[in-house]
């Protein structure tokens, strides 16, 4: 025996509302997600600059102008260690933050970071 149930056109339009409501929802909890990612992205990665800045101004700082080969090399080698352990890949905003503090660096220590 078969049963027919009759749909109005009001019920398929209601429930198909519903249905993009809670698809909408979703994406924007995951979107909340990533954008509370990148906040602690963007923190964790101040955290690392700013440990950066205060590792050249603590090795480097007091002797600018007179510097042996072998800090040249220690400078060189914490930035170049830096770099390759950032975690900014495809986040854009991360990218340009650190390029301009790693900029800041090599302009204030251009001497050494040849």
């Amino acid at each position: 025996m078969l049963i027919f149930f009759h749909i109005s056109e009001h019920a398929v339009i209601r429930a198909s509302i519903c249905i993009i409501i809670n698809i909408k929802n979703e994406v924007f909890k995951k979107m909340m997600s990533i954008s509370k990612i990148n906040e602690i992205l963007v923190e964790n990665l101040e955290i690392d600059l700013e440990w950066l800045k205060e590792e050249f101004e603590i090795l480097f700082e007091s002797k600018m102008g007179n510097h042996t080969e072998m800090q040249k090399k220690i400078a060189n080698d914490v930035l170049d260690s830096f770099l390759e352990n950032a975690d900014v890949e495809g986040n854009i905003v991360l990218f340009i933050f650190l390029d301009e503090v790693v900029e800041n660096i090599e302009k204030k220590y251009s001497i050494l970071l040849k």
